[in-house]
């Protein structure tokens, strides 16, 4: 199991067992539950290499005050990881390394809609 905290590291670890292998990747945000080891698990099934990303991504959040609530377990999700299998790489970037430019975002007028369909 690798722990890496930037695309080089990941990369570096990836390209190592290349040769044709395929890779599973599955995003989440951590706080790690059945749900999320039930992906990890078909990932391991179907390929050779498994990334899980644990990443709390801030552009995700309307309100700062839910960010700054959500549940940061890190160290527990990586013993569930562990405790599933050895091999698995775990993706876990800052929010400068994913963000280098800076967080950009774009607001979207839709005429009410989103208050219907969300």
């Amino acid at each position: 199991m690798g722990i890496h905290t930037n695309r080089e590291s990941l990369q570096r670890a990836l390209a190592a067992n290349r040769n044709g292998n395929t890779i599973g990747f599955v995003p989440t945000m951590g706080a790690l539950h059945r749900g999320h080891l039930a992906l990890v698990t078909q990932a391991l099934q179907e390929n050779t290499n498994v990334v899980v990303s644990i990443f709390v991504n801030p552009t995700q959040f309307d309100n700062p005050a839910d960010l700054d609530r959500y549940p940061r377990t890190l160290e527990e999700d990586i013993t569930l990881l562990h405790n599933l299998h050895q091999d698995i790489h775990i993706f876990v970037p800052t929010v400068q390394e994913l963000y280098q430019d800076g967080i950009a975002s774009r607001h979207f007028n839709f005429d009410g809609l989103d208050t219907e369909m969300e």
